[in-house]
Parts: structure tokens; C-alpha cells; sequence
């Protein structure tokens, strides 16, 4: 009690303080002997007039529980009406009767962990504010970034098929090509990695065909395989049909492109082959 480095202050169900220990005589820059028998909200914890009754029912409800040590985190005032959050732990002493007649309190000032709580919470909302907007802008961009790309790839696979094409610009028009594919993969992964960010990532599920997906594919990447010297074969080719399935056909789209992007950049001879299979569901 003497020696502790924790506010003891001993009180009894009238508010009334009975002792306080030395360590809360600094805290609170007053004397045990000039507190003793003074109100405990008023006079020690300097708590304004219009809060005072508000203080003490909030006291009050500790009466009402368990008598092992109760927790309560509260503000006090020192003299100079600074105010301090406190973390208190209460124990509440019973006559033989079963009344409460008195309440030991240990508090400890946990002013400064509070205001760091709220500085740390106050910058975890302001990152996530800025990642939000940073998501948003990034959606927005890569979506109309998409319009024009998709619109250049197309014309260039259009100019490499056009038997006027003179053989001299036909290597620009793959490069055209291989480059606007190469870009529109990683304005998709923006684009996802945005969308995952806003919590916004949503399956667009429409009627596609696995005829549709590979022909998809094969127009992407036909010319950077055979300007590598390297054939591109699907194994199963009787998946080649008109039967509708229902998915998300970017997304699917996406995933083979990256697998074949990955199997063109570390085969240097030979094949790379691509094996369609559909799993019904029972």
C-alpha cells in the first residue's frame, strides 16, 4: 500500500474516501489527511458539476457484481483539470451482514497508451482510406485503358493475316501484336488486384464455348510461338464442340493466358501443349 507504484484509494458506497496511498497523493498533488472524509468524485477526482451524478452511477454499478476484482476505465481530473484515463480494478469489502461497507481501487494511468491506441487506430483508417482511393483510381484507369487495347490487338491480328501485308512489316505488326497482349495482361492484373483491394472482386458467369476459348487463345499467342520456333497443340481436341458451359470467361481466359505466357517464356524447343478437361458435377 505504501510502496506500490499503482493509485490505492480506499472509499466507501457514500463516495466517501476513507485513505489514499502515497503514489495517489503525487498523482493528485493533494495530502491522505486532507481527502480523508471528502467526496471521492468531487473532491479527488474533480469531476465537473454536471458529470458528477453521472460519475457516481457509473461507481455505483460495480455494487451490483461479483466481488472479485471489478475492471472499470474511467477519467479523472488532476488540479490543473487535465484529464487523465485511468484503468481501475475495484474490490468491494461485505460486513457480516453482507452489506458493502468499503472499496479498495488500484488504478494506473494508461493516459498515453490510450492516445497512442487512437493515433494507430486514426492511421490504419487513413491508410485504408488512401488504399480505397488508390483502388478506385486504379480500377477506373486499367477499364479504360482496356477499351483501346483490346481495339489495337484486334487490328493487328487483322493486318498479320492480310496477305497484302508486305513481308518487311510483318515483324512489326507481331511485335504490335505480342506487345498490346502483353500489356492488356498486366492492366487485368491490375485491374483484379484493385478490385481484390476494394473488397469488389465479382464472377461475371456468361455462355461460352471451349471452341470460342481456345480459338481466343491461340489467335494471342499463334504468332509469338512460331516466331520462337515452337508449336502450340491441344491435346484434346474433342472438347472442340458447340456445348455451352457457364463461367466467367475473362477470368478462365486469364489463367490460361498466364499459364501459357509462362510455358512460352521457359520452353526454348519443341511443343507446348495445353490439356482442356471438363469435370461435370455429380
Amino acid at each position: 500500500y505504501e510502496t506500490a507504484n499503482s493509485i490505492i484509494i480506499r472509499w466507501n458506497p457514500d463516495f466517501i474516501i476513507y485513505a489514499i496511498n502515497p503514489y495517489a497523493e503525487d498523482f493528485f498533488s493533494l495530502k491522505s489527511k486532507d481527502v480523508e472524509g471528502k467526496d471521492l468524485v468531487k473532491d479527488l477526482f474533480n469531476v465537473r458539476e454536471e458529470k458528477i451524478n453521472q460519475m457516481k452511477s457509473l461507481l455505483w454499478n460495480i455494487f451490483h457484481l461479483p466481488d472479485q476484482f471489478i475492471r472499470q476505465e474511467y477519467e479523472v481530473y488532476l488540479k490543473n483539470n487535465e484529464p487523465r484515463t485511468i484503468s481501475w480494478s475495484n474490490r468491494i469489502f461485505r460486513n457480516t451482514a453482507g452489506y458493502p461497507n468499503e472499496v479498495l481501487s488500484i488504478g494506473n494511468d494508461i493516459t498515453n497508451r490510450k492516445m497512442t491506441e487512437e493515433k494507430l487506430k486514426l492511421a490504419v483508417e487513413e491508410a485504408k482510406s488512401a488504399n480505397k482511393s488508390k483502388s478506385i483510381f486504379f480500377s477506373k484507369i486499367t477499364h479504360e485503358l482496356r477499351t483501346p487495347l483490346h481495339a489495337v490487338i484486334g487490328f493487328s491480328q487483322i493486318l498479320a493475316k492480310d496477305p497484302a501485308l508486305p513481308s518487311h512489316l510483318k515483324g512489326y505488326v507481331g511485335s504490335l501484336h505480342q506487345n498490346g497482349v502483353h500489356l492488356l495482361n498486366m492492366i487485368n492484373d491490375l485491374l483484379d488486384l484493385s478490385k481484390i483491394e476494394a473488397g469488389k472482386m465479382t464472377e461475371n458467369p456468361e455462355r461460352l464455348t471451349i471452341s470460342q476459348l481456345w480459338e481466343t487463345l491461340f489467335s494471342m499467342f499463334v504468332y509469338q510461338f512460331i516466331e520462337k520456333g515452337i508449336t502450340l497443340k491441344l491435346v484434346n481436341k474433342n472438347i472442340l464442340n458447340d456445348k455451352f458451359y457457364l463461367a466467367d470467361f475473362q477470368k478462365i481466359l486469364q489463367i490460361l493466358v498466364n499459364l501459357l505466357a509462362n510455358a512460352l517464356k521457359f520452353t526454348t524447343r519443341g511443343e507446348v501443349t495445353l490439356d482442356i478437361m471438363i469435370i461435370e458435377k455429380p
